[in-house]
């Protein structure tokens, strides 16, 4: 989990780019990419995107992707779509 928050802040800080990927544990939802930059950190299982980037967020440490925006002092740059497998080619 540290690892993933090292790497989670140094993509919002653009250092080098790397990949993580994580599958919540919850059922019935849509499979979602995130990303910060150029990084791609999901797919992730999520009702929504804000759920997802909530999941990334979570991830890297923090308790959502608000309190990773005040813990930072900056402004969030995940962004989430739905799943496409290409993502990760």
């Amino acid at each position: 989990m540290r690892r993933l928050k090292k790497l989670l802040d140094s993509l919002l800080f653009g250092d080098t780019i790397q990949t993580s990927k994580h599958n919540t544990q919850e059922n019935e939802m849509s499979k979602w990419t995130v990303w910060a930059n150029s990084g791609v950190f999901g797919p992730y299982e999520a009702n929504d995107e804000q759920g997802a980037r909530d999941a990334c967020a979570r991830d890297a440490g923090y308790e959502s992707e608000e309190q990773m925006a005040e813990t930072l002092e900056q402004p969030s740059d995940l962004q989430a779509k739905e799943y496409d497998p290409e993502d990760f080619e």
